[in-house]
C-alpha cells in the first residue's frame, strides 16, 4: 500500500518532444529516479499515473497526474525534487495530496476544454466575393452540429453503432474568431474520447469550408467531482 498519493497539475509546452505513451512513461520514470523519488528495490514501488494521454502536438495548461510514493514526504520536498527533473517541455504547476484509496484518476476524467486554431478556406466551388465571412459560416456550422443527434466520426467503420457517433462526446463548441474555436469534449468509458480534430473535420463537412486544425491546446481536464461551467 502506498504511503502517500500526490495529485500533480502539469503544463506541457510546444517544446515537449512528441513521445509515444511508452516513451513518455519511460521519461517520467527517469525523472523520478533523478529526483530520488523512486527506489526499484522498495517493496512498494513509486507509480506515476497520468489522468489522460496527451496526443502528439497537444499543448496543455493543467494536466492532472497521480504520484504514489512508498514513503511520505512533505509537499515542499516533493515540489523541489520534481520541479528540477520533470521531462523536457513539462512544468509542475501545483500539487496537493489526495486520499490513497480514491478511485483511479483516469476513470475520474469526464471532460476536457480545448482551444483550437484553424486555417479556414472558402467553401468548395464558391468565389470569395460571394462567400459570407468565415466566422459567420463557422457559427452556422456550430449550430448545426449542436442541434444534431448523430455525427458520424470521420473514418468510423460501418457498423460501429454508438461508438461511431461523435455527437455524444461534444458538450459545447464556441467560435472565438474565424481562426479559433473553443470546445468542451467528453471522456466516456464506452464511447471513448472526442478529439478536437474530429470536431474540426465535422464542422468542415457541414459548412463546406476547408478547415485544418493548426494548433490544439487543452486548457484543462475536468474530474467527476468537479462541475464544468
Amino acid at each position: 500500500m502506498p504511503a502517500q498519493r500526490w495529485r500533480l497539475i502539469l503544463a506541457r509546452t510546444g517544446a515537449a518532444p512528441d513521445l509515444s505513451q511508452r516513451e513518455l512513461m519511460a521519461a517520467w520514470t527517469a525523472a523520478l529516479d533523478e529526483a530520488g523519488l523512486r527506489d526499484p528495490r522498495a517493496e512498494t514501488l513509486t507509480r506515476f499515473v497520468p489522468g489522460a494521454p496527451i496526443p502528439a502536438g497537444l499543448t496543455a495548461d493543467r494536466e492532472p497526474a497521480d504520484l504514489f510514493l512508498p514513503v511520505a514526504r512533505p509537499a515542499p520536498d516533493v515540489r523541489r525534487r520534481l520541479g528540477a527533473t520533470v521531462p523536457s517541455g513539462y512544468r509542475l504547476v501545483e500539487l496537493h495530496d489526495v486520499w490513497v484509496g480514491e478511485p483511479a484518476l483516469p476513470g475520474l476524467v469526464v471532460a476536457g476544454d480545448y482551444c483550437v486554431d484553424v486555417d479556414v478556406g472558402p467553401p468548395a466551388g464558391a468565389g470569395r466575393d460571394r462567400t459570407p465571412p468565415a466566422d459567420d459560416r463557422l457559427r452556422e456550422g456550430v449550430a448545426v452540429l449542436l442541434a444534431a443527434t448523430v455525427l458520424e466520426r470521420p473514418g468510423a467503420r460501418p457498423g460501429r453503432g454508438t461508438a461511431g457517433n461523435l455527437r455524444p462526446l461534444i458538450e459545447d463548441i464556441r467560435v472565438v474568431s474565424d481562426h479559433e474555436l473553443w470546445m468542451r469534449l467528453r471522456f466516456d468509458p464506452t464511447l471513448g474520447t472526442g478529439r478536437p480534430e474530429e470536431v474540426v473535420a465535422a464542422l468542415g463537412a457541414v459548412t463546406g469550408l476547408a478547415l485544418v486544425a493548426t494548433r490544439r491546446h487543452r486548457e484543462r481536464l475536468w474530474l467527476r467531482d468537479e462541475r464544468p461551467r
